[in-house]
């Protein structure tokens, strides 16, 4: 009985220690911290990458429509209608690219865009390359600011006021253009300007006048300084009396820019009333202003309008003719007139100085203001 009991003591104690060990196995089992590994999850970390959205940032790349500022170049093609002035014609075709430059190197795009109605010349870029090599110099020299004066001569001879076609030009043998002589030339329909420059393309009418294209740079190959003495004659034009004459300095230089002195030696006849400069600098004063700026190009379509009135085309009127009017109209202005005793006033309360001064193709009455056509 005690052996049984030894033996049922025996294996009960061996039943304990074979259960301990078995659950101590469960615990040895570290193997299972490998779960642990699980902490690859954090792998999911992985999505930061969805930072990569962040390259959504590349969105900004939508900046890129401010290139939608191109539209502004699309304001070109407006020179492309026949309602456009010369200056926009000539900007929108890249064979004159050479002019374009030059005119606004002389402030004188603004007059190419003017009310004109204006003739215009166009030379092409290879015109201007094959003058500047002629002439021993580069279209760069020939830009320069240092060169504006000439330049802007050589400009003003490529103008003729006045709208003339192909069929109006076969009635001129020639047009003057300050001191130079411009020949023309029409047969069979086609032109020949200053003896040996061709009109490539004529008759190109746009808003403010019409566009003759040439190959060459017209000069005046009329040997216009051989004109100059004529000056000294009563029989010469009104714009030669005025050059002969120091008193009218500034009012021959404010012709040129305005391109009117070829017109003032033009077969007329015109009644010319011709401010001193001791007027020009009054008028100036008086308006705040300086007859330089006044002189300036981009000053060119107000000059004309005032230089125009001082203007009266078709007639020679003397003394005695003005005492038979009380005005004329001249550019939408009323110019009044009165005569007492033979004293003129024009234009309300402008003196003539000296009336009657006859020459070749009108008359001239030297005036002390500036007319701008009073009310």
């Amino acid at each position: 009985m005690n052996l049984r009991f030894n033996t049922l003591a025996v294996l009960l104690v061996m039943s304990f220690v074979v259960v301990a060990c078995a659950g101590a196995a469960v615990p040895v089992a570290e193997p299972t911290q490998a779960p642990a590994a699980t902490e690859a999850p954090a792998a999911i970390e992985a999505p930061a990458a969805t930072e990569a959205p962040a390259a959504t940032e590349a969105p900004a790349a939508t900046e890129a429509p401010a290139a939608t500022e191109a539209p502004a170049a699309t304001e070109a093609p407006a020179c492309t209608s026949d309602t456009q002035d010369i200056m926009c014609a000539l900007e929108s075709d890249p064979q004159f690219s050479t002019l374009v430059a030059l005119v606004k190197t002389t402030d004188a795009a603004a007059f190419l865009k003017g009310a004109g109605p204006y003739t215009f010349f166009a030379p092409t870029n290879d015109a201007f390359e094959a003058y500047a090599a002629k002439a021993g110099t580069s279209v760069e020299e020939l830009n320069s600011p240092n060169n504006v004066e000439a330049l802007q001569q050589l400009l003003i001879i490529h103008t003729k006021p006045g709208k003339y076609m192909v069929v109006d030009m076969e009635k001129l043998e020639s047009f003057k253009s300050d001191l130079s002589t411009v020949n023309i030339a029409v047969t069979d329909g086609k032109v020949v300007v200053d003896n040996d420059i061709n009109v490539l393309v004529a008759d190109n009418v746009v808003g403010n006048g019409v566009i003759h294209v040439i190959d060459g740079v017209i000069i005046g190959k009329a040997s216009a300084a051989t004109e100059a003495p004529a000056c000294e004659s009563d029989d010469q034009d009104i714009m030669c009396a005025l050059e002969s004459d120091p008193e009218f300095s500034t009012l021959v230089a404010l012709l040129k820019t305005a391109a009117f002195a070829g017109e003032l030696k033009g077969a007329g006849p015109f009644t010319f009333f011709a401010p001193t400069n001791d007027a020009f600098e009054a008028y100036a004063a008086k308006n705040g202003t300086s007859v330089e700026e006044l002189n300036s190009p981009k000053n060119v379509e107000a000059l004309q309008q005032i230089l125009l009135l001082h203007i009266k085309a078709g007639s020679v009127d003397m003394v005695a003719d003005l005492e038979k009017l009380d005005g004329w109209k001249r550019a939408e202005a009323t110019i009044f007139v009165a005569v007492t005793d033979g004293k003129v006033v024009v234009d309300r309360d402008i003196n003539v100085l000296v009336a009657d001064n006859v020459v070749g193709n009108g008359v001239i009455h030297v005036i002390d203001g500036v007319i701008i056509g009073k009310e």
